[in-house]
């Protein structure tokens, strides 16, 4: 097959490379480019808005409003996998023009969410009801704590079945809808957050009136969903019992390795400190973590639009295309994500003291925030060229390794986070995190090389060596900042840290990129700017 396909781009005169570039960079340009101008506009109302929530709460209520989003994320899970399956199937439907079958996937799949909507809804108010002695919460903090549970359980009866429509516009491809919706509800959102700082109100209101902002931004989305499916009618009494068994084939590995992606990050480390530790310590937990989370989210913008695109092209047997998409995909997200880890590491502790000053941490315990901040996003040195591989591996059905080395990572994610927090505390945590993704790099880049079809050699010639060595130039720009006394603000670390890591952009624009990258380079920044604009075609 593989020669037959190389044979058949050699008779056209269009050499792999060249057909990847004409068939798919514009629509994952213009599907990244709008992912990540939303998620830019998210992140940075978080980063502008959580010294405020927290001197407005206090540690200990902002704290128990982290750890009720962490037990509302718990019960995401029960998707079970069903959203990335939706968006695979859609994208393959669409590839090969089965309307009847999309019509089918999507209706059974709004039919599966109705129930779960239900589900949540229960458990989220049993939890309000029961659960909340399990945890190490103030006496005067458990009405707060139970009344957030219940604003999220009336949420959930509607936000379920919503959510089918943006795996929808996500497997026809049409992220720059769900990014700009998304910009809307960000926007929105800062609104409502700075009402609420601003009329002195507390936790309750925040969630309640972003609850109601993202419902609101479902209806568009399920609006224009039904109009991006066309003559593909959506109906619950199309709802198949073996169309859901059929979705289920595939997203049970996902709903494994999604289970493992909450143990691993955020909300287990909330929960473990919330059960042996306090609650004021998940916020300070949550300030060492935010700046792992951009890093995240970051890098997971560089993988978003590449599922839909990785399973049309398995769906038409075009693997040299798989592997150009690795290639390039990897060497871009590297590019993307490990100047600013770099300067992430070498600024942390001036940007955390300049960032929280004022909302009375302690010397020790911003200490404590450096250190976890160096540490937890060190690891995306190594892991930003794993997040296209594990995202095409997905998108082509290939689950099987993935999904043991995801649950082995978790495990032992929580086995040494409970260890660890014993005798270290908020590091402990962070260091039970990370462990995975130092010990298991060499294994899981081995794997995905064979599941793939890459070779390790061209990927260290074509990924590696060109991209790594300039990180000399960040690091110096920031370490010799910081030695001179530059970092003393909040605007100084900006601008020191934007020069940095700008300075590593350059050196790669000029000598690491050939001249048709560097023509996509330019298509995307312009395409990146088009996107932050907020209309909707």
């Amino acid at each position: 097959m593989r020669g037959r396909l190389c044979a058949r781009l050699a008779s056209a005169s269009i050499p792999p490379h060249k057909e990847f570039a004409i068939s798919t960079k514009r629509t994952l340009v213009r599907n990244t480019a709008a992912n990540i101008a939303a998620q830019l506009v998210q992140m940075l109302s978080a980063f502008v808005f959580m010294p405020f929530l927290i001197t407005r709460f206090g540690a200990a209520d902002y704290g128990i409003y982290l750890l009720v989003s962490s037990l509302s994320g718990y019960f995401g899970l029960l998707d079970l996998g069903v959203g990335a399956s939706l968006v695979k199937y859609v994208a393959e439907h669409r590839a090969r023009g089965e309307r009847a079958d999309l019509s089918e996937t999507v209706s059974t799949a709004l039919a599966f969410y109705g129930v779960i909507g239900v589900i949540a809804a229960t458990g989220l108010g049993a939890l309000a009801m029961f659960g909340l002695p399990l945890f190490n919460l103030p006496d005067a903090s458990t009405d707060l704590a139970r009344n957030l549970l219940l604003v999220g359980a009336a949420t959930s009866l509607f936000a379920w079945p919503l959510g089918t429509f943006n795996a929808v516009l996500a497997g026809h491809q049409r992220y720059d809808i769900t990014a700009r919706l998304g910009i809307i509800a960000t926007i929105t959102n800062i609104a409502v957050t700075a009402a609420v700082v601003l009329a002195n109100q507390g936790p309750l209101v925040l969630l309640a009136g972003t609850s109601a902002v993202g419902l609101t931004v479902s209806v568009f989305s399920a609006r224009l969903a039904i109009r991006e499916l066309g003559d593909a009618r959506v109906s619950l009494a199309g709802a198949s019992w073996c169309r859901l068994k059929r979705i289920f084939r595939f997203s049970s590995a996902v709903f494994v390795m999604q289970l493992c992606g909450v143990l691993v990050y955020q909300q287990t480390d909330r929960l473990v400190l919330g059960v042996f530790a306090s609650a004021a310590s998940i916020t300070l937990y949550e300030s060492a973590s935010k700046l792992h989370s951009l890093v995240r989210q970051l890098a997971g913008l560089s993988a978003s639009a590449v599922m839909p695109t990785a399973s049309a092209l398995d769906a038409e047997d075009r693997h040299d295309l798989i592997v150009e998409l690795f290639m390039r995909g990897t060497k871009y997200t590297v590019i993307a994500i490990t100047p600013i880890v770099v300067v992430v590491m070498v600024l942390a502790g001036p940007f955390l003291r300049a960032w929280l000053g004022d909302v009375g941490f302690t010397d020790a315990e911003f200490s404590i925030m450096t250190i976890g901040t160096q540490l937890y996003v060190s690891y995306w040195l190594l892991n930003a060229n794993i997040t296209i591989a594990g995202t095409i591996v997905s998108g082509m059905g290939k689950l099987r390794f993935v999904l043991w080395y995801t649950v082995i990572a978790s495990v032992a994610n929580v086995v040494l986070s409970i260890v660890f927090v014993q005798y270290l505390g908020v590091i402990g945590v962070i260091l039970g995190t990370i462990a995975h993704g130092y010990i298991g790099f060499p294994i899981y880049m081995r794997q995905m090389s064979r599941l793939i079809g890459f070779s390790v050699g061209e990927w260290l010639r074509r990924v590696v060596l060109p991209t790594y060595p300039f990180l000399l130039a960040p690091a110096a720009i920031a370490g010799l900042a910081l030695a001179l006394g530059l970092t003393n603000s909040l605007l100084s670390v900006g601008i020191v840290g934007a020069i940095a890591v700008a300075s590593y952009w350059a050196l790669i624009y000029l000598f690491a990129l050939g001249d048709a990258e560097r023509d996509e380079a330019r298509t995307a920044v312009n395409a990146l700017r088009r996107k932050m604009g907020l209309s909707i075609s």
